[in-house]
């Protein structure tokens, strides 16, 4: 697959790839736009890659968030598949790998949790489940205003399934951001999404994975099982209590009681609100057997 930054004009598009020359491959439009190109060579992709990037297309062409990546236009050859996307300046991994300590400061992880927050909501809402979030499909637009002020972009859709709240069986996805229930080759449903956010979170606020990234299937799924992450604040410096309390509660091992998307956007953290979060449902109910036991 290739990138190429290319604009959108009136009578042309024209594209550039790294080594070649500029082509035209259509004509747009009335405006000028910066643009990326998604390229596809359907021959060397094979059959199964093509399935998942019509998947990815069928899924764009029916959201629209501003979290989201925005699907311009799909051209197709009997030979190549192009996605015409909005541009973004990078992804998040790379964004990570150019601050110092491969980290950020806490305000601007609070920005970027509540966009992803807000993105994985109404994607939930619409019974999608994106089965791939990992650092590297969350792309970052840079303001010209501030370095530390940046949107963010989900993407790569190709793996997003539509279930509703059905429970999904196949095993898919980037290991290292896997949900327990994934790796364990249990059922899962929408929370599968919320355990990736919580790896991304802890990512962002420690500048590493809470296991090492070297690890062996076997291993991880060891970790992962029982979830005994370091949460100290000498691991999260300069951290609130607040913001490490929510990826735990991203990182619970059973997605029952892990915090629903909707949750993590209306946190007081996220919020940036000095109140406490009201408990959910789960919380009330151990909190209602915890009171029948010492009653007995």
């Amino acid at each position: 697959m290739t990138w190429a930054a290319s604009t959108l004009s009136a009578a042309i598009f024209w594209a550039k790839e790294p080594s070649e020359q500029p082509k035209i491959i259509e004509a747009f439009g009335e405006d000028q736009k910066l643009v990326a190109i998604k390229k596809v060579d359907k021959a060397k992709a094979g059959n199964a890659e093509v399935i998942l990037l019509e998947r990815e297309v069928q899924i764009l062409k029916t959201i629209g968030h501003a979290y989201i990546i925005e699907l311009l236009h799909v051209l197709e050859t009997s030979s190549t598949m192009y996605l015409v996307q909005e541009k973004c300046d990078t992804h998040l991994g790379n964004y990570l790998n150019q601050q110092d300590d491969k980290k950020l400061p806490e305000t601007q992880c609070q920005n970027i949790i509540r966009q992803a927050a807000d993105a994985l909501y109404y994607l939930h809402k619409k019974g999608i489940i994106h089965r791939d979030l990992k650092c590297e499909n969350i792309l970052v637009v840079r303001s010209p205003q501030s370095k530390f002020d940046i949107e963010i972009r989900i993407t790569d859709f190709g793996l997003a399934v539509i279930s509703g709240q059905e429970f999904q069986e196949s095993t898919c996805g980037t290991p290292l951001y896997m949900a327990p229930e994934i790796l364990l080759r249990h059922s899962y449903s929408l929370q599968c999404d919320i355990w990736s956010l919580g790896i991304i979170s802890y990512r962002i606020m420690t500048g590493c994975f809470p296991f090492p990234n070297s690890v062996t299937e076997a291993d991880l799924i060891e970790r992962i099982k029982v979830a005994n992450f370091d949460y100290t604040s000498s691991k999260f410096v300069s951290y609130s209590q607040k913001a490490i309390d929510l990826v735990q509660n991203m990182l619970k091992v059973d997605p029952a009681t892990r915090i629903a998307a909707g949750e993590i956007s209306k946190s007081a953290w996220v919020q940036g609100r000095e109140d406490k979060d009201m408990p959910n449902v789960i919380d009330l109910m151990r909190e209602f057997h915890a009171q029948e036991s010492d009653e007995d």
